[in-house]
């Protein structure tokens, strides 16, 4: 870990978030951006998990922690994280779910200790860096990724996930 602290990936990485908080610098949230076909195909990626939660009801249980049905709701997940990443790669990026699809899956929690944290926050940045070197989001669209793609993660992640299936 101490090497890898100390790369370019590393540096490259942490500067890209610091771009996206630059991006959304003294703007709100509701302020207008540019938003790419693929930052719109990124939101609608994301409603589908969101109406994924309204197909999966919760579970009754006596645990006071995570709802099983978030169980349900995460293999649905892994089965159709690919198809959902082939929906806006061109076709010459297509092979590149090998490598983003784990971050992804990864940024929505743990479906055995029915939990999410500042592990899977960091997953989900990834998997956006990536989309940005391999030139799907370009520094044009950082507002929107902020702004648009990010607090949607938060808000599926944080309030609609923990509040129906936690």
């Amino acid at each position: 870990m101490t090497h890898f602290l100390k790369t370019d990936t590393v540096n490259n990485f942490i500067g890209f978030i610091v771009s996206l908080s630059e991006s959304i610098r003294k703007k709100k949230l509701s302020d207008p951006c540019h938003e790419s076909e693929t930052l719109t195909s990124i939101c609608s990626v994301l409603d589908t998990l969101f109406n994924w939660i309204d197909e999966i009801p919760p579970i009754q249980q006596a645990g006071r922690f995570g709802n099983y049905a978030y169980r349900d709701w995460y293999d649905r997940l892994l089965a159709q994280s690919e198809a959902l990443m082939l929906n806006f790669l061109p076709e010459d990026l297509k092979c590149s779910t090998v490598e983003l699809v784990p971050y992804f899956t990864d940024s929505f929690g743990n479906s055995i200790r029915l939990d999410y944290g500042t592990g899977h926050e960091v997953n989900f940045t990834a998997w956006l860096y990536c989309l940005a070197k391999i030139g799907l989001l370009k520094e044009e669209d950082y507002q929107a990724v902020v702004s648009r793609v990010f607090i949607n993660q938060f808000l599926l992640c944080d309030f609609s996930i923990f509040v129906v299936f936690f």
